[in-house]
């Protein structure tokens, strides 16, 4: 069962099975996120989604690199399998 968490920089509830989810990771950090994906407006306005946006100010201001992400490497890094 996939998990539903937050937008790493909004905060709202995301379901993987019903939400348009951008993963994007920061290159010499490691740490993945899950933020909001642009709505079909803002693709076609070119405008971008402001979760993204202010994630990649940041990501600048910090003299880090985004990279495309996926889920499953999201998951790993925020839900580390338990030991056993």
């Amino acid at each position: 069962m996939t998990e539903t968490f937050d937008c790493d920089v909004c905060k709202k509830n995301l379901d993987p099975r019903k939400d348009a989810i951008v993963y994007l990771q920061l290159v010499k950090d490691g740490l993945c996120f899950a933020l909001c994906a642009p709505t079909p407006e803002q693709v076609n306005s070119c405008a971008g989604s402001p979760c993204v946006r202010a994630l990649r100010l940041d990501a600048e201001l910090l003299g880090e690199t985004l990279v495309p992400s996926d889920e499953e490497t999201y998951l790993s890094d925020r839900f580390p399998p338990s030991p056993i």
